[in-house]
């Protein structure tokens, strides 16, 4: 390829970027997997780490030279990670959620085991379920009986199908998740039919080691996995924790299974991440929660009907919203007035509130959203409103442009 082809396919691709990083200042995001980096922590994403490789052998030794700081980072962010999970065993190296999933279910399981997970219709994560992961993996796949009235795990009949299932693994991973399900009489019957107990907080994790819900390996879960970008806001990634030091065998089982380069960047990115949240976390996980409750009661109050209001609608940073006929024109009318969200109608507060948003914002925003609700239900609806209301949507994110509990304003004052 010539250099002025190359210089234009580069312009194109700055071009498409600018166009979504404009895109993404004027909105408002309630995707509730998603949340921002601080500009610190988005700054070591592009150290030279990412050109970098490690690999420890199994007899200590590493196949690579010049890597003894990697190794210290790698060593530190997992030292955080035990520190602020209380966990006795870390491992930052997975590359996502999912890639934990699989490590899982291929290190602690053999061909026609049983596993018992919540259904995609639960909630569940699909990747635990029949025709994805297990399918591949040659697992016999059984559901967790659920109490979609409180949105919680149903313990008794739980129980009850664990000592006639007898499963290797009983994975609690849940992508709609509002409400905490107690782990310890599950547990129990784990042990009672020696199976493990694995808990996927993917969604959950910031709020866990921000101390507003319950640690579920103080809960009886013997392994924790999550991906590191959603309620704890870090950069897109994996976290193995286990309630002993040798890790169930993870760290030789990882190697060359599951992860070849961990991208050693984003270890460093989110050790950094890790350390803020070690400052600013509890505050941060204590404001998402009155966040979400507050954005719900606004929204049951503006005529939207929210799932679990006898409940008080929510627990975590999720808010549901019960499904309707209209919704897909109601997603895409958000869409065009900037306001994103799932096809789920699950929102997320995670973002908006990294972005300083308090109870007052999810007020407001509870009002622009009922906007668009009225006007997705009017079919002559005029183009002008929606561009007004598209003015106001941009006019209101542009207040909350910095991110709030980082490193970053402290980091401004050092001489480095």
């Amino acid at each position: 390829m010539q250099y002025s082809d190359d210089n234009k396919v580069r312009s194109k691709i700055l071009k498409l970027l600018a166009l979504h990083e404009g895109l993404r200042s004027r909105c408002i995001n309630l995707i509730a997997s998603e949340n921002i980096v601080s500009y610190s922590v988005r700054a070591l994403l592009t150290s030279d780490l990412m050109h970098r490789y490690s690999l420890r052998l199994s007899n200590g030794s590493n196949f690579y030279t010049g890597t003894k700081h990697i190794d210290s980072i790698v060593e530190y962010a997992n030292s955080l990670a035990k520190t602020i999970f209380d966990a006795d065993y870390a491992n930052t190296e997975p590359i996502s959620g999912h890639a934990c999933s699989l490590a899982v279910l291929m290190n602690l399981t053999k061909i026609n085991d049983s596993i018992m997970v919540l259904s995609k219709d639960d909630g569940g994560y699909p990747g635990y379920t029949e025709g994805y992961l297990p399918s591949r993996l040659g697992l016999k796949v059984h559901y967790i009986p659920f109490d979609k009235s409180s949105m919680r795990i149903d313990v008794n009949a739980c129980i009850d199908k664990i000592i006639k299932v007898k499963p290797r693994l009983v994975v609690i991973g849940q992508s709609i998740i509002t409400f905490y399900t107690e782990l310890s009489m599950i547990a129990d019957a784990c042990k009672d039919i020696n199976a493990m107990l694995v808990y996927d907080a993917s969604h959950t994790l910031g709020l866990i080691a921000g101390k507003v819900l319950k640690n579920p390996l103080h809960d009886g879960a013997q392994i924790l996995i999550a991906s590191t970008h959603k309620s704890l806001p870090g950069p897109q990634g994996g976290l193995i924790l286990a309630d002993r030091d040798d890790g169930y065998g993870f760290d030789e089982y990882l190697r060359l299974r599951v992860i070849d380069n961990p991208h050693f960047n984003r270890i460093a990115a989110l050790a950094l991440a890790l350390e803020e949240f070690s400052l600013f976390g509890e505050p941060y996980a204590r404001q998402v929660v009155s966040n979400a409750k507050a954005l719900a009661k606004a929204l049951d109050e503006e005529g939207l009907d929210i799932l679990c209001k006898d409940n008080g609608y929510t627990e975590t940073h999720q808010v549901l919203v019960k499904d309707f006929a209209g919704k897909d024109r109601f997603v895409k009318m958000l869409e065009q007035v900037n306001i994103i969200v799932d096809r789920g109608l699950r929102l997320g507060v995670c973002e908006v509130t990294r972005r300083g948003m308090k109870e007052k914002e999810m007020r407001y925003i509870a009002e622009l959203i009922a906007k668009v609700y009225n006007y997705s239900n009017d079919k002559s609806i005029e183009d002008n409103k929606i561009n007004k209301l598209k003015d106001e949507v941009s006019s209101f994110i542009s207040q909350y442009q910095s991110i709030h509990y980082s490193l970053d304003n402290v980091i401004a004052g050092l001489s480095i």
